[in-house]
C-alpha cells in the first residue's frame, strides 16, 4: 500500500495508453516532502478515488442498469483530462465494466445489449 511498509501487488488495466514509473519508497516519500505540488495532487487524486468508491457503494442497492450506467460514467470522467462524464471511453472489455459495477458479465452484457450503448 502507498503509505504502509507491506508490501503489494496488483494487477493494472490502463484505458488508455499510459507509462509506468517505478519508485523506492524513500524516493517517493522525499518527493512527497519536497513537493507540495506533489503532495497536492496526491491528495486530490485520492481524495477523488474515494469519492468514487462511496458512490459505488451507494449504489449497491440499485438497479443493475442504473450501476451499469454509474460504470460508464466513471470510466468516462477516468479517461477524460477534464472528468468529463459523457467523454469517450475507449475499448474495454465488459468484463472490466461488470466489475466496476458490481455484477456478473452477464448480466452486464445483457444491458448492454438492450440498450443503445454498444462496447
Amino acid at each position: 500500500m502507498l503509505f504502509r511498509q507491506d508490501q503489494r501487488t496488483a494487477d493494472v488495466v490502463a484505458l488508455v495508453p499510459s507509462s509506468g514509473l517505478k519508485l523506492r519508497r524513500s524516493t517517493f516519500e522525499g518527493l512527497l516532502r519536497t513537493s507540495p505540488e506533489l503532495s497536492f495532487a496526491l491528495a486530490v487524486h485520492l481524495g477523488r478515488r474515494l469519492m468514487a468508491q462511496g458512490h459505488r457503494l451507494g449504489l449497491a442497492q440499485e438497479a443493475a442498469t442504473t450501476r451499469v450506467l454509474a460504470a460508464l460514467m466513471e470510466l468516462a470522467r477516468s479517461a477524460s483530462l477534464e472528468h468529463d462524464p459523457l467523454a469517450v471511453i475507449p475499448p474495454l472489455p465488459q468484463r472490466e465494466i461488470a466489475i466496476l459495477a458490481g455484477l456478473a458479465r452477464a448480466t452486464t452484457s445483457s444491458i448492454l445489449s438492450l440498450s443503445l450503448i454498444h462496447i
